[in-house]
């Protein structure tokens, strides 16, 4: 299953990421920053993807991905 997650380097999206990823699903580590993204994907696997939610996500949509999970901060609000 292809899994996108937006905000997947940071904390909340990072514990989903690694989870999907143990269970053997493509996921693809989507965020603002590159360097984050890969940083993370060259730790845990996953693609790096770089994508502003607040932006065009038909780019992204057009992997037509089987989930998208918004893992988005700060959840402190």
């Amino acid at each position: 299953m292809k899994v996108v997650v937006l905000g997947g380097y940071g904390v909340f999206g990072g514990r989903l990421v690694r989870l999907l990823l143990r269970d053997g699903h493509d996921v693809w580590i989507a965020g603002r920053s590159r360097a984050r993204a890969e940083k993370f994907a060259q730790t845990h696997g996953g693609r790096p993807v770089v994508i502003d939610r607040n932006g065009d996500l038909a780019p992204l949509l057009s992997a037509q991905p089987d989930a998208l999970i918004d893992a988005v901060g700060p959840f402190q609000n």
